[in-house]
């Protein structure tokens, strides 16, 4: 089953020229991203709003803003560290690039390998194991022989 993601986006003051637009037709989106201006300072608060609104399980971020910042404010409405993804779309695609449209068309291809990259990581199943009193290391490191006393 296909997990619900919510695209938070943010323009840096409007100091970006994204086009949610063009970024929405190039990835096949049902609905445009949310654009912020100040995503880091005042627009928080529309994010948790709508992040818990709309019941995402998982966030993709495209802000410059510290991780640690969006961790602990999303971690207040439940969301875990591994529900969102980041990207600096100011430092990887519009400093990077002249033109609106060449960093647009970058900001659209990161988003889509990080959205095909999360949807193809699964939790693995948890196989317990039973071992005896009696354990077997094979290694030739001092960190080996720490490990076997």
């Amino acid at each position: 089953m296909a997990k619900k993601v919510g695209i938070f986006l943010c323009d840096c003051n409007r100091s970006l020229p994204l086009d949610v637009g063009a970024i929405t037709r190039s990835l096949n989106l049902p609905t445009q991203p949310q654009l912020y201006s100040r995503l880091r300072l005042d627009d928080i608060h529309p994010l948790k709003y709508q992040a818990q609104k709309e019941k995402y399980d998982r966030l993709l971020i495209g802000c410059c803003g510290p991780r640690d910042f969006f961790l602990q404010e999303l971690g207040t409405i439940g969301f875990q560290p591994e529900q969102i993804q980041f990207l600096n779309l100011k430092e990887e695609c519009f400093w990077v690039h002249e033109g609106r449209e060449a960093a647009n068309g970058k900001a659209a291809r990161l988003l889509r390998a990080s959205l095909e990259t999360a949807e193809a990581r699964r939790q693995l199943p948890e196989r317990p194991v039973k071992a005896g009193d009696l354990i077997f290391i094979a290694a030739e490191s001092p960190l080996a022989f720490s490990l076997a006393r």
